[in-house]
C-alpha cells in the first residue's frame, strides 16, 4: 500500500504525485493543510522530523524527501522506468535533480512561501511570526537565507 502525505502548495509534493501518476500506481493519501501547520503535528513529525511534505509510506516503510521518493518508486516499481537505462544518462538525470534540489528549490521556495503564506502571515503579530519560524524543526533550514527572506516577506505590509 502506498500512502502519500502531501500539500497543495508544495512543489516537492507535486513531484511525488507526478511520479505516482506517470508510473500508474494506485495510492491513497492525506493532504496536509500547510497554512494551518499540519506538517508540525507531533504524529506527522514522527514520520518526517523535518516537518515538510511529501512523505511516502509504503508497506510500513517511511520515505521522505521528494527526490528520494521518486528514486524509490522507480526502483520498487520498475515499469515503466523513469530513469534512463544507460549509466551515464542516469548520472546526468541525477545531476539535473540535484541542481533542482540544491539551487532551484531553495530559490523557488522563498517566492512560493511568500505567495502561498503571505496573506495568513500578514495577519500575525511579530510574536506569532517568530513562533511560526521557530517551529521549523531543521535548524539549518530555519537559519538559511530562505528563512531570512521568508521573515522579510512575512513582515511586508504592501
Amino acid at each position: 500500500m502506498l500512502y502519500l502525505y502531501h500539500g497543495t502548495t508544495s512543489v516537492c509534493a507535486i513531484k511525488a504525485r507526478i511520479t505516482l501518476f506517470e508510473k500508474g500506481l494506485k495510492w491513497d493519501g492525506e493532504i496536509l493543510d500547510l497554512h494551518r501547520g499540519d506538517q508540525h503535528r507531533p504524529e506527522y513529525l514522527k514520520l518526517n522530523p523535518n516537518g515538510v511534505v511529501p512523505t511516502l509510506v509504503h508497506d510500513g516503510k517511511v520515505i521522505i524527501e521528494s527526490t528520494l521518493i521518486i528514486e524509490y518508486l522507480d526502483e520498487v516499481f520498475p515499469d515503466p522506468p523513469l530513469m534512463p537505462s544507460d549509466p551515464y544518462q542516469r548520472v546526468q538525470a541525477r545531476l539535473w535533480m540535484k541542481k533542482i534540489d540544491d539551487y532551484l528549490h531553495a530559490a523557488c521556495s522563498t517566492v512560493t512561501f511568500a505567495i502561498a503564506f503571505r496573506h495568513a502571515l500578514l495577519k500575525k503579530t511579530p510574536e506569532e511570526l517568530e513562533a511560526r519560524f521557530k517551529n521549523i524543526p531543521d535548524p539549518a533550514y530555519r537559519a538559511n537565507i530562505s528563512a531570512r527572506w521568508r521573515r522579510r516577506w512575512a513582515g511586508r505590509r504592501i
